[in-house]
């Protein structure tokens, strides 16, 4: 139902059937896009996944990509380990299988790894190069002052503090209680 009252906004907005079917494009456009991410999930299980949820999701008004994202997020589980287990059983077939390599065909792989390492860089040069948010770290981390630790007076002034709210103040209700006195004489009454 959901989907024909969307059908049927499209074409109230858009009065020309060229802009009913670019409007309609543009959606499969974004769905093909949502189920491209989840090319794990099967295509028949993905149908089955919309048709489902399309009747018991409470929150569908209309198919997008972010309701289909959510439906295909939720059930990803079993299919992503699923797909990890099926390319971990291939990975371990190819290296049962692989042979060493001897002679030239050796000499062209270690040509062909060592051309892949000098197109990527030497950490060396990486480390040196930096970046400019890395350099305005490092001149903010010089310009700041170094951490000092609370002195011990600090510590002293804090712990007057909270015997006088103690002495001073209600635990549940935070209201002054009689013989209030305020915070600088009663430090001076209680601590000479």
């Amino acid at each position: 139902m959901a989907g024909l009252r969307q059908l049927e906004k499209i074409y109230e907005e858009f009065p020309d059937k060229k802009d009913h079917t670019r409007e309609i494009n543009a959606l499969i456009d974004e769905l093909c896009k949502v189920c491209g991410m989840f090319s794990y999930i099967p295509e028949m299980d993905m149908q089955n996944i919309i048709r489902d949820k399309i009747y018991s999701d409470p929150k569908f008004i209309g198919l997008n990509g972010k309701i289909l994202f959510n439906w295909f997020d939720i059930v990803k589980g079993p299919y992503y380990s699923r797909f990890i287990d099926e390319q971990s059983k291939k990975e371990q077939t190819e290296k049962v299988n692989a042979e060493p390599l001897t002679g030239e065909a050796r000499a062209k792989a270690i040509k062909e790894w060592q051309a892949a390492l000098n197109k990527i860089g030497h950490p060396e040069k990486i480390d040196n190069a930096g970046s400019k948010l890395k350099n305005k770290f490092e001149q903010l981390a010089d310009n700041t002052e170094k951490y000092r630790p609370p002195s011990d007076d600090y510590f002293f002034e804090r712990q007057m503090h909270v015997e006088w709210i103690k002495a001073n103040f209600h635990p549940v209700t935070k209201e002054k209680l009689p013989g209030y006195v305020p915070e600088k004489e009663w430090i001076k009454i209680n601590f000479k």
